[in-house]
């Protein structure tokens, strides 16, 4: 069973418009409320910040350390994941190659696609299709230096082809940047 929650920001109040101008700020409230150091997967969609995590969060520490964020809706997934099921997913994805010198290079969308193809062999699901939507993009100052972040949401539809190694990325999401709210795969079943 997995725990998921909606947070409603309310853009009105300063907490919440500050994660708003900066999403990878996200991180670090997270870590104030998760007591066991679990992964908590994250979007943000909106102005709805969309989490996953296996282990309740300490919801009264997020009212008192940063109060009047929005309110929340909470709900669990238990998904019955059969091998030849296929769903309608939606993912943010974002995969960038540091060069030997120079700067970071973004990738192209295509490039996208490629991944997803690769990563899909793994995680236990192939692709049947995909089509980028849209990328966004944010700036994050990390302690040692500023990232351009250039996320892509892919969506399509996809058949799982190992139901245990796809149930994992639903607990632990895709890629490499889920610190930044990439990652959380969400689903609709076909």
């Amino acid at each position: 069973m997995l725990y998921q929650t909606i947070l409603h920001l309310n853009p009105e109040q300063p907490n919440a418009k500050r994660l708003l101008e900066q999403p990878y700020r996200i991180h670090h409230v997270l870590e104030d409320i998760n007591p066991s150091r679990q992964r908590v997967q994250w979007r943000l969609s909106s102005n709805r910040l969309l989490m996953r995590h296996e282990k309740p969060l300490d919801w009264t520490r997020l009212d008192k350390l940063h109060p009047m964020l929005g309110d929340r809706t909470h709900s669990t997934m238990n998904p019955t994941l059969v091998t030849g099921s296929i769903f309608f997913f939606d993912v943010l994805a974002f995969i960038r190659r540091r060069p030997i010198q120079g700067k970071w290079v973004i990738q192209q969308p295509q490039q996208y696609l490629d991944w997803l193809e690769r990563v899909s062999l793994e995680h236990g699901f192939r692709v049947l299709e995909v089509e980028p939507k849209r990328m966004l993009s944010y700036f994050v100052r990390t302690s040692s230096m500023g990232i351009q972040l250039c996320p892509v949401e892919l969506m399509g539809q996809l058949q799982v082809q190992d139901s245990v190694a796809f149930e994992r990325i639903l607990v632990d999401g895709l890629g490499r940047m889920k610190a930044f709210g990439c990652g959380l795969i969400l689903l609709k079943r076909c």
